[in-house]
């Protein structure tokens, strides 16, 4: 059957194109929300071993085979996201209301981070 989030999400991200064809992040959002919707989005809101959460604009680490961040406690991350950028992924995925901005320091994290995480989970 058609899934009429997925249609909006690629809409969305032409809309963003056309009102800024500058924009940073439109495709990166894109994918995460596309992730999003066919449950495969990589946990961001807690860690993926022990469950604690932090502030959602807070650095985190992230390891992309574990599928999401992870605390020092449960043994870190190989790759970190800033707050900003943590918060931006989240805001995409719907865990975060509003529109928040990226720098290209910060999407250039993400972009990394996205990349990581489909290549482990999402390829064959």
């Amino acid at each position: 059957e058609g899934e009429p989030r997925l249609v909006e999400a690629v809409l969305a991200m032409f809309v963003e194109l056309e009102a800024d064809p500058t924009a940073h992040g439109p495709f990166a959002r894109c994918v995460l929300r596309v992730l999003s919707v066919v449950g495969l989005a990589p946990r961001l809101s807690a860690c993926v071993g022990c469950g604690r959460a932090p502030e959602p604009r807070q650095a985190a680490l992230f390891d992309p085979g574990r599928g999401g961040i992870v605390c020092r406690a449960c043994g870190g991350g190989p790759l970190r996201l800033s707050g900003p950028a943590r918060a931006w992924m989240m805001e995409a995925q719907g865990e975060l209301e509003g529109t928040l901005p990226i720098d290209r320091a910060d999407l250039s994290d993400v972009e990394s981070a996205i990349d990581a995480f489909v290549k482990r989970h999402v390829r064959s």
